[in-house]
């Protein structure tokens, strides 16, 4: 019969004090909660009771993650449900150093709206939102199992001191917070260049040929890791990111991001 040891027993003194504690904190989110009641980070409505501890509202959740009936495995697209392919008409002439791919969306709409606030300064609470919802998604399909890493895209130094945030690095620890697993830095930008963004899709793999490389004093042989970054439209800066960690010895690398954007079918 097991029976607790005294050190894993808490006196009754602590226990009070322990009580006491949590009703404190209790009344003081109470009383927080008057005079600035929580809000909607998407729309900034205020949050019913019922929502209690959420960042968002019932209609932003839907407005922002839409039930979808299917998605391309490799590339996240969207697809009928019955399609269920390795491959689809966005990504099937890719080559791809990533094996799967999981997104919140399409990159449009309400999740675009909130993808681009979230590039901003003073975002903090929308890529939480954002992330933890990444986080729920991806390991109800099966996205968590196996993974003892995840890395986030990185972005030239320049460009984050401009910025002030990288939104690939918050949404990657969000999710490691949840999951418990280890987030690191492990590749680097090396150098600047044109956004990508502002290239056709075809100049887009050359833009980014040699910009990653292994961070120092990493070793991930043998790791299977989760990349994540917050748009994946043509896959290219996934893919030189993937071939970084490929050639640093990673056994597995699959992919997470905020939304996927479409940059035209290529049925």
């Amino acid at each position: 019969m097991f029976v607790d040891s005294p050190e894993t027993t808490p006196a009754p003194e602590a226990a009070a004090a322990s009580a006491a504690h949590t009703k404190r904190h209790r009344w003081l989110a109470d009383v927080r909660d008057l005079f600035y009641p929580p809000q909607c980070v998407q729309c900034s409505n205020r949050l019913a009771e019922s929502h209690a501890g959420a960042l968002l509202c019932a209609a932003c959740r839907e407005a922002l993650f839409p039930e979808v009936p299917g998605w391309c495995i490799r590339c996240a697209a969207p697809q009928p449900p019955e399609a269920n392919l390795p491959n689809c008409g966005y990504c099937r002439r890719d080559r791809f150093a990533f094996e799967r791919t999981w997104s919140l969306g399409v990159y449009r709409g309400p999740l675009k709206s909130a993808v681009l606030a979230m590039k901003g300064r003073g975002s903090s609470l929308l890529s939480v939102a954002l992330g933890e919802e990444l986080a729920r998604q991806a390991e109800s399909r099966g996205g968590r199992e196996g993974v003892d890493l995840i890395v986030p895209i990185p972005m030239h130094w320049l460009r984050r001191l401009w910025r002030g945030t990288n939104p690939a690095e918050e949404l990657a620890e969000i999710v490691a917070r949840r999951w418990r697993i280890p987030c690191e830095q492990v590749i680097r930008s090396g150098r600047r260049i044109p956004r990508q963004s502002r290239l056709a899709p075809s100049a887009r793999r050359r833009n980014i040929r040699g910009a990653f490389s292994l961070a120092r004093n990493y070793d991930i042989n043998g790791a299977r890791v989760l990349l994540i970054d917050d748009v994946m439209t043509t896959g290219a800066t996934a893919h030189e990111a993937a071939r970084t960690l490929r050639r640093a010895g990673a056994a597995r690398i699959t992919l997470a991001v905020a939304a996927r954007g479409l940059g035209g079918s290529r049925f």
